[in-house]
Formats: structure tokens, C-alpha cells, sequence
């Protein structure tokens, strides 16, 4: 037993499902049930074809590659082009990523500089200053990393 009396032990029984009903508004649109002298006949029931072109004839294979290519040529002339917004975040992100870079790297290397002159905790400084060089580092290859993809995924590359 849990701490609120509920034992996990035990199977419940299964319940019987929720009969449907429709949404007040939709009442209308269900229609009322047919009793068996109202029923339609099945041959009736069902519209006439004709026997020359079946409407879906049964497919007993895959489509042909050229069938295939021509699908998917279809879809890809069906996807929106628009693809101007994507590129303007692209193209912030990457210039805040440089810009970060940049900066921390310019950091990195001023620190490595004045732990060259500290007489106590040189190299707790050289080591900070060595971290703050590669993060800044990692920034640019990343912003480097996102302009790259974005020409490729342009075309220009």
C-alpha cells in the first residue's frame, strides 16, 4: 500500500467503455438510427461502377523509381520557398556567436598577458586565461560552423 491507501497489489476490474454521445450542436449532424425494415439493400446501397477502370486498382508492387522521383519532385514544388526569415536568425546568431568569440578570445589573451606579470597565482591565471581563450574560441568556430551551413544549404558552397 501506498502512504495514501491505494493498493498497487490488486487488479481492477475492467471498466466498461464510455457509450459516444455527440456534442449538443452536432446532434443534428448524427443521423438517427435505422431500423432493420429501413435498412438498404446492399446491392442498392452501393453505388454502380463501371467494370472497365476499377477507381483504386489494387497495387501488387512498390512505384517504379521514375515513379517515385516524379512523387517526390511534386512534393518539393509544394514546399514554401520562403525561407528569408530563417536566414536573418541564422546570420544573428552567427554574428553574436563572432561577436562573443571575439571578445572572450581578446580577453583570454589580456589575462595571458598580466599573468606573466603576477608574482603569486600565475598559474591559476594562465589557466584562466587559457579557458576564457578556448571558449571564445569554441564562439567563432561555432559562428564559422553556422555560416557554412547556411551557404550550403543555399547553394553557394
Amino acid at each position: 500500500m501506498d502512504d495514501q491507501g491505494f493498493d498497487f497489489r490488486t487488479i481492477l476490474e475492467p471498466r466498461e467503455p464510455k457509450r459516444f454521445v455527440p456534442p449538443p450542436w452536432e446532434t443534428d449532424s448524427y443521423p438517427k438510427k435505422v431500423s432493420p425494415a429501413q435498412e438498404v439493400p446492399p446491392e442498392e446501397a452501393e453505388p454502380q461502377r463501371s467494370e472497365a477502370a476499377p477507381a483504386n486498382p489494387p497495387r501488387d508492387k512498390a512505384p517504379s523509381e521514375a515513379e517515385m522521383i516524379e512523387l517526390l519532385a511534386d512534393l518539393a514544388g509544394e514546399e514554401p520557398k520562403d525561407e528569408r526569415a530563417l536566414m536573418n536568425v541564422t546570420l544573428a546568431a552567427a554574428l553574436a556567436l563572432s561577436a562573443l568569440g571575439m571578445v572572450l578570445m581578446v580577453w583570454g589573451v589580456a589575462a595571458f598577458v598580466r599573468a606573466g606579470a603576477a608574482e603569486q597565482g600565475a598559474g591559476v591565471a594562465r589557466a584562466g586565461a587559457a579557458t576564457m581563450w578556448i571558449f571564445g574560441a569554441g564562439f567563432l568556430a561555432s559562428a564559422i560552423w553556422l555560416l557554412y551551413r547556411l551557404m550550403k544549404q543555399r547553394g553557394v558552397l
